[in-house]
């Protein structure tokens, strides 16, 4: 397994996950995808980071998995939102090649 292109495809996505709560969530968000608690000080995005550098590169496939499940469950969710609000029928498209 290439580790160095899995954490760089893994970075932008952990660090993205600074707008998922305050500072005293990211403890239990780190620890829901199995990384390790991040550091005290910064920012939440520094914060993420520093969790996620923390991570040894065989630790990378089962944080990756835990962040596709966790993403998974948001988008069931949103669809279950969003379900009274779609169209019970799609339009007919007419495709001309």
């Amino acid at each position: 397994m290439d580790y160095a292109q899995l954490r760089t495809l893994l970075e932008p996505l952990i660090t993205g996950l600074k707008d998922a709560g305050t500072h005293t969530v990211l403890p239990m968000l780190c620890e829901e995808l199995g990384l390790p608690a991040p550091v005290a000080d910064g920012s939440r995005r520094e914060r993420m980071a520093s969790s996620f550098n923390a991570t040894t590169d065989t630790d990378q496939p089962a944080v990756a998995r835990k962040l596709l499940v966790r993403q998974a469950l948001a988008v069931h969710a949103t669809q279950g939102q969003l379900a009274p609000q779609l169209p019970t029928t799609v339009p007919a498209v007419r495709c001309i090649l």
